[in-house]
């Protein structure tokens, strides 16, 4: 599971792939983001929200195709 949780990361645009990563996996906060980055809270909770969703898309996708 690990390794396809990789590779569908791997194909979610970079800026939703960057959202992930420092939400998910660094533990930034929306708000130390947004500080950062200047994009509104509520932006990146939508970003990350359909990055979200376009990973279990790609994982239900596998899922069904291997089974």
């Amino acid at each position: 599971m690990k390794n396809e949780l990789k590779q569908a990361i791997l194909k979610l645009k970079p800026l939703y792939r960057k959202i992930i990563f420092v939400i998910d996996f660094e533990g930034y906060t929306y708000k130390e983001i947004s500080l950062e980055t200047g994009i509104p809270e509520g932006t990146l909770m939508s970003r990350r929200h359909r990055a979200i969703a376009l990973l279990y898309k790609e994982l239900e996708s596998k899922k069904e195709y291997n089974n």
